[in-house]
């Protein structure tokens, strides 16, 4: 490529009547500015890979650290269940009685309220059963 710049001077250069020295810098110059926008064109280039890159490195250690507060909050969970689980384990038999015992009684008050409950609804729709199927069979039948 080298040559045929050079062949291609010197061709112009008699044609022209001027010396190759003065033709030589303007076509150096000419190669070297398409040099040089290559050379941007690609430094360009590579600053956008980089900054995609980046921008995904970025993305990527967000979600990261979601992930390690979400496993640090599960540790912690099942730090706490063990810790739960190792306090129920140490009791001894009269502590477990009586943690049983309240929770028995709190049990069976609920079920005596609920029972209750249960009880006063079924009145209540008893009553509203006859009155309807009364009604019904006065006025429609």
């Amino acid at each position: 490529m080298t040559s045929l710049i050079e062949i291609l001077i010197s061709l112009l250069s008699s044609i022209i009547g001027v010396s190759t020295s003065v033709l030589k810098p303007l076509f150096l110059k000419s190669k070297l500015l398409k040099e040089e926008k290559k050379t941007t064109q690609i430094l360009s280039d590579k600053v956008d890979r980089l900054t995609t890159s980046l921008k995904e490195s970025s993305e990527l250690m967000i979600e990261i650290e979601t992930e390690f507060a979400n496993q640090k909050a599960l540790a912690e969970k099942w730090a706490e269940e063990a810790n739960t689980s190792q306090i129920i384990a140490s009791m001894n038999q009269k502590e477990i009685d009586a943690v049983t015992k309240i929770f028995g009684g709190q049990l069976e008050k609920e079920n005596k309220k609920s029972s209750r409950q249960s009880l006063i609804w079924n009145i209540v729709f008893g009553v509203i059963g006859l009155l309807g199927g009364y009604l019904i069979s006065k006025f429609l039948l």
